[in-house]
Parts: C-alpha cells; sequence; structure tokens
C-alpha cells in the first residue's frame, strides 16, 4: 500500500513511478472517482513525508508532485473536493492547506 515506507529505495522508485503515470494524458485507470480520495493522500503523504529524516521519495518526485497534486485537485467539482477533504486526516489537510488548495 503507497506510499511505501520500509524500503527506501524500493519506495522511491514507485513513488517515481506513480508520478509518471500521473503525467501520462491517458491516466483514468489512477485517477478516477474510485480512488480520488485515496491517491490525494498519498500524494499529500508524500509532500508530507519530505521534511521527515527518513526520505520515502527522492528530489525529483518531491518537486514534481505539489504541481501534480495541485492539477488532480484543482478541477474538482466542489462537492467532491469536500467529500475528499472529510476522509483527510489532520497532516494531509495541513498539507493541502500550504498548498492553498483547502
Amino acid at each position: 500500500m503507497l506510499p511505501l515506507r520500509s524500503d527506501e529505495q524500493e519506495a522511491h522508485y514507485s513513488h517515481r513511478l506513480l508520478c509518471r503515470w500521473l503525467t501520462e494524458p491517458n491516466n483514468s485507470f489512477l485517477v478516477n472517482d474510485g480512488n480520488m480520495a485515496q491517491l490525494i493522500s498519498v500524494m499529500a503523504q508524500l509532500i508530507a513525508d519530505d521534511n521527515e529524516d527518513i526520505k520515502i521519495s527522492d528530489r525529483s518526485t518531491n518537486e514534481i508532485l505539489p504541481k501534480l497534486l495541485s492539477n488532480i485537485f484543482t478541477p474538482l467539482v466542489v462537492s467532491q473536493k469536500q467529500q475528499i477533504l472529510a476522509t483527510m486526516d489532520e497532516n494531509n489537510l495541513l498539507v493541502l492547506r500550504n498548498l492553498e488548495l483547502a
């Protein structure tokens, strides 16, 4: 389950791969109503973990994550955003607020 934390090398690879998939034009298998809240939560956790001592994503992933998160979250309608925000814990909400998404 993402985000990976137990194996730093595998975590870097998997999180970089997630970002690559999210930048693909045909990413509907990832970005859909069924998993939108979980996807946004994972991305917020990765951004939050960038401030921790143990790095679960590499620098290039950390640089692109905020923009990817914004690109996914911003176009959602208000009701979708509210539903997603209702599922977030305080750490994830803080990330979204810091990115001016919540």
